[in-house]
C-alpha cells in the first residue's frame, strides 16, 4: 500500500470512516442507512490505539467542483438523506454517479477546516511493534 503524503518511512494503511459529528449528530445509530457505522474523531482515535499508532488524522472535505455544485442545489449530503434514493432527483442521482476521489480533500485538523466538521475522517496509522 503507498505512503500517505508526508507520513512516514515505511507503508502505512489509510483509514476512513463517516464523521459522526457531521452525519448523526446526537444520534446512537446513523442517519444515513448506507453507513453501518460512524466515528466521531476521538472514537476513531481511541478505538485504533490499542493496536495502531495514529500518524495523521484528517478531515475529508469536498473539493471545489462539490462546493460549487452545494453552493447553487443546497447539501447534497441532506439532500441524499431527505428521502430514499428511488425518490431522488434525476439531477441528484447524476450528480452522485459522477463523483470522483478528486470531488474530495484531505485537511488536517486547523481553526479553518477542524477536524470535527468534517465529512469523513482519514488516518494513516502502522501497527504497534
Amino acid at each position: 500500500m503507498p505512503n500517505a503524503p508526508g507520513c512516514c518511512a515505511r507503508p502505512a494503511p489509510v483509514l476512513t470512516t463517516p464523521n459522526r459529528l457531521t452525519f448523526s449528530p446526537g444520534r446512537d445509530t446513523p442517519a444515513n442507512p448506507y453507513h453501518t457505522r460512524e466515528l466521531a474523531p476521538d472514537e476513531l482515535v481511541s478505538l485504533l490505539d490499542k493496536h495502531f499508532v495514529v500518524t495523521r488524522l484528517w478531515g475529508v472535505r469536498h473539493g471545489p467542483r462539490l462546493a460549487a455544485w452545494e453552493h447553487a442545489h443546497g447539501s447534497i449530503v441532506d439532500a441524499q438523506l431527505a428521502r430514499p434514493f428511488p425518490q431522488w432527483s434525476d439531477a441528484l442521482a447524476q450528480r452522485v454517479r459522477s463523483i470522483e476521489v478528486s470531488d474530495f480533500a484531505l485537511h488536517p485538523d486547523t481553526s479553518d477546516t477542524p477536524v470535527a466538521s468534517s465529512l469523513d475522517l482519514a488516518v494513516v496509522a502502522y501497527r504497534r511493534p
